[in-house]
């Protein structure tokens, strides 16, 4: 990484991004070695990542035919205008946001217990507040759904986080920064300042 201003290494700091955002990039390689990026709704659990599929189509054919994978996961804060810090030079204008890089391996989970705990991860991140019956591979109805499923398990080789809420800043140009933010329209203007806070910069 090339500002290593943005690094972040705190495993707590990164295990609590992955469960605030519930959509990641995943990228395969198709069978000419070309790049395939999706977006899937994701779980991180026990160190490792899991999403669920249709059994058939291109990225689960990528999947089978080339194990190593990479997840790109994002989440946008408040856009910096240049006239924050100059009132002519566009080059000022940047983004503040929070992002986790991963090179992985990718398997295809079989066992339908193994399965079942991945999945019933998953819908207690994206559903927290209940509504439905958990999946049991005990339960003849939900064998089908299972077996009808695909899942699949990411272990990280390397994880790398990226956090940027104007660490390189100082002097004038982060006061700036900070009094735009604070008289800016923006909703993500409130948790981009307690950021900033967070990491020592206010």
């Amino acid at each position: 990484m090339r500002r290593a201003e943005f690094l972040i290494q705190s495993p707590a700091l990164l295990e609590t991004f992955l469960a605030e955002v519930d959509c990641l990039h995943l990228g395969t390689l198709d069978e000419q070695g070309g790049p395939y990026v999706t977006a899937v709704n994701f779980v991180f659990a026990q160190g490792k990542f899991y999403f669920h599929s249709s059994l058939r189509g291109r990225k689960m054919e990528n999947l089978r035919r080339f194990a190593p994978v990479y997840l790109s996961v994002a989440q946008e804060f408040s856009f910096i205008p240049s006239y924050a810090t100059h009132p002519q030079e566009a080059c000022g204008a940047t983004q503040f946001f929070r992002s986790v890089h991963v090179a992985g391996t990718a398997v295809e989970l079989e066992n339908l217990e193994t399965k079942t705990r991945a999945l019933n991860a998953l819908m207690a991140k994206m559903q927290p507040e209940g509504g439905y019956q958990p999946l049991s591979p005990l339960d003849p109805n939900h064998q089908k759904a299972l077996k009808a499923t695909a899942v699949v398990e990411i272990t990280p080789v390397s994880i790398t986080g990226k956090f940027k809420f104007g660490q390189n800043l100082k002097g004038e140009r982060r006061l700036a920064v900070l009094d735009s933010l604070r008289h800016s329209p923006d909703p993500r203007a409130a948790s981009t300042l307690a950021w900033m806070e967070s990491l020592g910069e206010v």
